[in-house]
């Protein structure tokens, strides 16, 4: 141990040194406080309750007891273990030396009980009785199952009568054969004997040697149906798909009349809804559809149904199949006319029928369009080419603001425009157009006159055409230029 001793600074500034802690040796100071925890014992004990004390010592001697009767009994249950299993070792090998004689014994006292019984005699008379009435039930269930036989071999022997029946009846009907017996000789001998000679006649009939041809050519058909037609079918439907989308992208955003949005699609055909299901589900790889089997079960099907008009075409020669092999009479193609929302506001089918002529042609142009613009244009590079539109008497029935956008949609897909009007629309077509050619013939003399027009020109066209104003707007600018002209020249100077 080291230590320093500490100096400590009073309040008035003095400074003073005191003893370190360190100074009086540790033992000492052990042996102190551990005399004073004796001490401390010593007065619990002098001041514990009398009475905790003896119930205590009591409890105490009631412990000693216990354990000496715990121990006594553990020392019994010992040895009455080790007197069980002497006695159960015993019993083992007694029973080991003399089972073969209890066993003797056990057997030769029941067979004395037996004999010895009072009613032995009795006993075996009622056996003998019990046997006979047994034996008597017999003949009653031999009989009960004969009947049985007879009535189940009647019942089976008329059901195999009418197969037989029905059998040779659909013989004769598919191969127009008329038996040599009546109804009522056809006995079961007599129709085998038919039967077995029909046989034999048909194994040697000339037609047997085609009948693997037959049956490869029916697997040739099947196979021409599946990939020649509806794997065929199958991918013209998908080119119909792209081309609609192809259509329906160039209309996608654009607006007619400030209020037209126009898109294609393809409704399916009600003659054709059965074929198409079919080429549907041509492609799925557990198709399997031979021609010409057997479909009574599946008759209603809509598949089933389109197999049969198939087959129907097939077997008739003189039959035309432009039918199921133009994939176009499928659906029934149509131009919708919608607002902002997307709802159907009217189509192309009932403007072209109630429409105006307006009205009618304007879905028109733009359909020709938009299938020009598809048609065109080259998917991979988005190349158009040359995307020449040739119209004659174009737009005749369009108001100048249709006949403007229906010219922009077609500059806007790329297409390149060629049009002949007569002279009355020449002031429409100027606001629209880059070149005008003037055809004017004169007897046996055509004189041609061709003018550029430039995009300055068109603009000053467009914003002096009354129709693309409006009557209430043209009709405001003629009032006020009338009231213009009537000011006086003198307040004009002004």
């Amino acid at each position: 141990f080291s230590c320093h001793p500490k100096t400590c600074r009073s309040s008035n500034g003095s400074v003073s040194k005191r003893q370190n802690h360190c100074d009086e040796p540790p033992l000492v100071d052990f042996d102190r406080k551990l005399e004073e925890i004796g001490k401390n014992i010593e007065d619990a004990r002098r001041n514990r309750d009398p009475k905790l004390i003896a119930e205590l010592e009591r409890l105490a001697g009631e412990v000693k007891a216990a354990n000496r009767l715990k121990t006594e009994k553990q020392d019994a249950s010992t040895r009455a273990q080790s007197a069980r299993d002497r006695a159960e070792g015993a019993y083992d090998d007694y029973m080991q030396k003399n089972r073969d004689a209890a066993r003797a014994a056990r057997r030769d006292r029941a067979r004395q009980m037996r004999q010895d019984f009072p009613q032995s005699t009795a006993m075996r008379d009622y056996r003998t009785e019990v046997a006979e009435m047994a034996t008597e039930t017999i003949p009653n269930r031999i009989d009960g199952l004969t009947a049985d036989r007879e009535a189940r071999s009647t019942t089976r022997r008329s059901s195999l009568m009418r197969e037989m029946t029905n059998a040779m009846n659909k013989h004769g009907q598919d191969f127009h054969v008329v038996p040599p017996f009546t109804a009522e000789e056809a006995t079961p001998a007599t129709v085998e004997q038919w039967a077995a000679a029909e046989k034999e006649r048909l194994d040697g009939h000339e037609l047997v040697q085609y009948e693997e041809k037959c049956r490869n050519a029916a697997t040739e058909m099947t196979s021409a149906f599946r990939d020649d037609l509806l794997h065929r079918l199958d991918d013209a439907f998908t080119g119909i798909k792209s081309t609609l989308s192809e259509l329906n992208r160039h209309l996608k955003d654009r607006q007619f009349h400030g209020r037209d949005y126009y898109s294609f699609k393809a409704l399916e055909a009600p003659t054709h809804v059965d074929m198409i299901e079919l080429v549907e589900e041509s492609r799925k790889p557990e198709f399997n559809l031979p021609l010409f089997g057997d479909r009574s079960e599946d008759a209603n099907t809509p598949m089933m149904r389109a197999v049969r008009q198939i087959e129907e075409i097939l077997s008739n020669p003189e039959a035309r199949t432009e039918e199921i092999e133009d994939p176009r009479k499928y659906f029934n193609f149509e131009l919708y006319i919608k607002d902002a929302d997307g709802k159907i506001r009217s189509s192309l089918t009932s403007r072209a029928g109630t429409g105006s002529g307006g009205e009618g042609q304007l879905p028109f142009y733009i359909a020709i369009g938009a299938s020009l613009a598809a048609t065109y244009q080259n998917r991979r590079t988005g190349e158009s080419g040359l995307s020449l539109a040739i119209f004659d008497e174009a737009f005749n029935r369009l108001d100048t603001k249709a006949i403007g956008q229906c010219s922009e949609f077609m500059r806007d897909l790329g297409l390149q425009v060629m049009l002949a009007t007569p002279d009355e629309k020449r002031h429409v077509f100027m606001e629209v157009v880059d070149t005008v050619v003037n055809v004017n013939r004169l007897g046996n003399q055509v004189m041609i006159d061709t003018e550029f027009l430039t995009e300055k020109a068109r603009d000053a066209i467009v914003a002096i055409d009354p129709y693309r104003k409006g009557f209430d707007v043209f009709k405001s600018e003629l009032i006020a230029a009338e009231k213009a002209a009537a000011v006086p020249q003198d307040q004009a100077a002004e």
